[in-house]
């Protein structure tokens, strides 16, 4: 039987609910309110933005953000997104997040599952509309009494320090070339470094799959509650990007 992890009064689990509301409001109005430059220029906390000009960057489309919350339920999750203006699309297990979070907090990763959940935000304009990926939890009824004392700890973390809220860019013609490229250009102009990677075999958006590579650097992103985390996407399995970002991170 899998149930999503919960807190064990209804008081707690409102004050999480409001929590999570208020970080989920908050990312849609930063992403409604500014365009895809802008994005870039607050992740690379490059003011005047010469780095990001240069035809190298001009290949990078912002695709979405992503925030993770934990729901008591999916009913409560959609009705959550229902009422933050966003449609509910497509639930795909995560890879590369699940890994990352179990490994973070000592999870049984056949215990405690991260799902992808494909929310939209539809624009009046063609071609303005915005997609949030919605990273959340379920446990199953095995080690019981370990996996909600870990699950508490995850998400006290998570919503006071986002961890695992980014922005993405897909990266059109992404090679081993163009990676190390732009691997080299995030750590020289933007004091960025690898920051885990993968491949989801899952994830339909771009093709057949998809390779991730994440990048974070220190500080936030601009003045919002956000670590600077930037993900570049392309479609397909990109095996030997991602041989070379796992080994320099």
């Amino acid at each position: 039987m899998i149930e999503l992890p919960g807190i064990d009064d209804v008081d707690a689990s409102d004050s999480c609910n409001t929590t999570d509301s208020a970080r989920l409001n908050q990312l849609i109005e930063y992403v409604t309110a500014n365009p895809s430059h802008a994005i870039l220029t607050d992740l690379l906390a490059a003011d005047h933005m010469a780095g990001a000009r240069d035809p190298l960057w001009e290949r990078c489309v912002f695709d979405h953000c992503a925030v993770m919350l934990f729901p008591a339920n999916t009913a409560t999750l959609h009705r959550q997104l229902i009422a933050a203006g966003l449609q509910v699309g497509a639930t795909v297990p995560s890879v590369v997040v699940q890994q990352r979070v179990c490994a973070r907090y000592e999870l049984d990763p056949d215990a405690y599952r991260i799902h992808i959940l494909q929310a939209y935000r539809r624009a009046p304009n063609p071609g303005r509309d915005q997609r949030i990926e919605i990273f959340f939890p379920s446990t199953s009824s095995r080690n019981s009494l370990v996996i909600p004392m870990r699950s508490q700890r995850a998400r006290d973390d998570e919503q006071r320090h986002n961890r695992e809220t980014h922005f993405a860019f897909v990266v059109r013609d992404l090679d081993l070339t163009t990676y190390l490229t732009m691997r080299h250009h995030l750590a020289q102009v933007a004091d960025m470094i690898p920051d885990g990677g993968g491949f989801n075999p899952h994830d339909r958006n771009h093709g057949a799959g998809c390779s991730t590579f994440y990048f974070a650097g220190p500080g936030s992103v601009g003045a919002h509650p956000w670590p600077r985390r930037l993900e570049l996407v392309c479609g397909g399995r990109q095996d030997s990007a991602l041989l070379a970002h796992r080994t320099e991170g």
